[in-house]
């Protein structure tokens, strides 16, 4: 077969997927998720968008749903009141779409409701955050429908979906088979750990991006979470060696001090350890740690660093030739 005739194939058997998954159950009308999708995001009519056909039957769907019920303040298990805050969400987030599609989301129930509202809040969200046009494609084409899930359900990742999708074109974020990582990777990371693995992206990714890349090691994080969090989303005793291991010393280091209260200043003064004589940096970091009791910190800093700052010194200890 052609492969344009086949891509049209594709395309159409998507179109009728997403047309009878949200299917209103006791309406006779459906709706086209796909293209209310596209329209909420701003994005062109022929892009499409992965997993959609699958959706509605994620358990992500109805647990996203949830959290976003009850922080409105409603409750999730009175019928009523979640009807009522869903439909809320679909309306703001069909703002401007044809009357005829709004009427089309507000009439959905059940399963289909639970999940349009949070594909339809993450839609939007990415359509107000993401001014580049093209780049808001990517995120519905190739971070699919459990991207949309998680930007509706954590807004403040639409920014990250972004970075992660520029890194993945830079081929900066490998995996260790081989190949990298793709943009589906972080839909399907949070979908499946909810809020573990938010917690873990704010705590030791979302502030130390930088070090993350080029190696491996948020590749192995993603694909075996549990070798290396706790059912918080906190780093194993030992994970942070681990991982340093793959994505070298500075990683280590940040890992090793996130969430205290040195995290931010000993950035600055990492740099310095690496770079400079030693002494006046080992002063201040210690005096640091010392005011504050944060000695542990300072021995795993000191061990992931001591093989370096070893062989920088015998390096400059060596007679010129």
């Amino acid at each position: 077969m052609n492969p344009a005739c086949k891509s049209k194939r594709a395309v159409a058997t998507g179109v009728v997927a997403s047309l009878l998954m949200f299917a209103a159950v006791d309406h006779a009308s459906a709706i086209d998720a796909a293209g209310a999708l596209r329209k909420i995001a701003r994005v062109a009519d022929d892009v499409p968008i992965a997993k959609l056909d699958d959706v509605a039957t994620e358990a992500a769907s109805s647990r996203f749903a949830r959290d976003l019920v009850e922080k409105a303040g409603g409750r999730f298990d009175d019928v009523a009141e979640r009807t009522k805050v869903l439909r809320k969400i679909l309306k703001e987030s069909a703002e401007g779409l044809p009357p005829s599609v709004v009427k089309q989301l507000d009439a959905l129930e059940g399963s289909s409701q639970e999940a349009m509202a949070v594909l339809a809040k993450g839609s939007k969200r990415i359509g107000n955050a993401v001014p580049d046009v093209a780049e808001r494609g990517r995120l519905l084409a190739e971070g699919g429908a459990e991207t949309l899930l998680t930007v509706g359900r954590y807004e403040d990742l639409a920014d990250d979906a972004v970075r992660f999708s520029t890194a993945v074109r830079a081929s900066k974020l490998p995996k260790p088979s081989g190949g990298s990582l793709s943009l589906e990777d972080f839909g399907d990371f949070f979908v499946k750990q909810g809020d573990r693995g938010k917690n873990f992206w704010d705590k030791y990714v979302k502030k130390n991006w930088k070090v993350w890349l080029g190696s491996a090691a948020l590749a192995t994080v993603l694909a075996t979470p549990d070798e290396y969090l706790d059912q918080a989303g906190n780093l194993l005793e030992g994970a942070a060696q681990k991982l340093a291991r793959v994505g070298g010393r500075l990683l280590g280091v940040a890992l090793t001090t996130a969430g205290t209260f040195i995290e931010a200043t000993l950035w600055e003064l990492v740099s310095a350890f690496v770079k400079r004589p030693l002494g006046a940096t080992i002063v201040a970091v210690g005096g640091l740690l010392a005011l504050n009791g944060l000695y542990r910190p300072l021995r795993s800093v000191w061990g992931l660093l001591g093989n370096g700052t070893t062989q920088s010194r015998r390096r400059r200890s060596r007679p010129s030739t």
